[in-house]
């Protein structure tokens, strides 16, 4: 599933590619895909230019128009979704059609595409955590959700209620680099630990972001996405060495797949 870095990658791309330009066509050969009719949501953003993307957590919304009664389309990928802008084998579930024969191909997997206005997108997003690159994102703001809690840690960083944008890849790649192992309950961590992850989490998906996230290229010519694949230390290396000498090891917790390394992350008594 695309986490914050793989939905800033396809923000950035799409603006490259869709921004100013007319949406001429749609087709949705999935249509339960779309949280209205095809008709209605097709009639409702013909000859609309795209005028705005904006991301917030995992999401994506597409502003179709500089009023603010203007269309949006809220895009929620889920497991297996990913965006191009070039035809594939398989069929896209929503394909939107722009001016200048231009095209974005929304393969949205187990996700939706909604059709919504401006006050049911706030409604949606202000259901959010904070953005864990923005200011919002404070010291202590984990400690004070969860220093009581005796939920796992990963289970904590990916609650999307407090901070918004992290799944299994960077929950796993944070609590690597602090040496946490995944499974620790949060009310084990001591004061430093939450400290540790007060810095590692922007850190991390600063890094992640620059680098375009571990996602897979939108066209020929997207030079951004997917970079960071080659610096995971945990993330999809079961049975190899982590950047530590430890051997990475693959396991369900807290409901998730999930890597992390013995050697480095020992769990606690």
């Amino acid at each position: 599933m695309p986490e914050m870095p793989e939905m800033e990658a396809y923000r950035q791309n799409l603006i490259r590619w869709a921004l100013g330009r007319t949406v001429v066509g749609l087709d949705a050969p999935r249509p339960k895909r779309l949280n209205q009719p095809v008709d209605v949501v097709r009639a409702a953003i013909l000859r609309r230019p795209v005028a705005r993307i904006e991301r917030r957590g995992k999401s994506l919304a597409l502003i179709l128009g500089r009023d603010n009664s203007a269309p949006i389309l809220y895009i929620h990928l889920m497991l297996g979704g990913r965006i191009r802008f070039v035809l594939e084998d398989q069929e896209a579930a929503v394909s939107c059609y722009l001016s200048d024969n231009h095209a974005v191909y929304f393969h949205v997997g187990l996700g939706r595409i909604d059709l919504m206005d401006h006050t049911a997108l706030a409604a949606r997003w202000d259901k959010l955590g904070v953005e864990p690159l923005e200011s919002e994102f404070k010291p202590g703001l984990l400690r004070r959700a969860f220093h009581a809690r005796r939920r796992s840690i990963k289970a904590c960083l990916t609650d999307q209620n407090v901070v918004s944008g992290i799944g299994n890849v960077y929950s796993d790649e944070i609590l690597y680099r602090v040496r946490l192992y995944p499974g620790t309950p949060a009310n084990a961590l001591d004061a430093d630990d939450w400290e540790a992850l007060d810095t590692t989490i922007p850190e991390v998906l600063s890094e992640a972001v620059t680098r375009g996230g571990v996602g897979e290229p939108t066209d020929p010519d997207d030079r951004l996405t997917g970079g960071y694949r080659t610096h995971l230390q945990v993330h999809y290396r079961a049975g190899a060495r982590c950047g530590l000498a430890g051997t990475v090891v693959k396991e369900e917790i807290a409901g998730r797949t999930t890597y992390w390394c013995p050697s480095v992350q020992m769990p606690r008594s």
